[in-house]
């Protein structure tokens, strides 16, 4: 019993924090003032959620799965105006 739940937390521990060390790798290459489609182009993995920022209605807010023990998504933020990176934010 004990080798099958190591078994399991290693699986999936182990493939969470690939994804989000691909999303880390990744995100170093964004840049203020990229296109929305330049970001996808680079991401390779799927978003998590694009939502409008809560705190203004000007902004759109995409997060992706960050590294194994962070508290945070990691997020880019876009102007709705024109699609364009505003920020991008590591989490914690």
């Amino acid at each position: 019993m004990f080798i099958l739940l190591t078994l399991f937390l290693t699986v999936f521990f182990g493939c969470s924090s690939s994804e989000g060390d691909e999303n880390f790798e990744q995100l170093q290459e964004i840049e203020k003032g990229m296109s929305i489609l330049q970001v996808h182009s680079i991401m390779t993995n799927d978003q998590i959620s694009l939502e409008e920022a809560y705190w203004s209605d000007t902004l759109l807010i995409e997060s992706y799965e960050s590294g194994f023990g962070s508290s945070d998504y990691y997020k880019i933020i876009y102007s709705k105006k024109d699609s364009s990176v505003v920020e991008v934010f590591w989490g914690d």
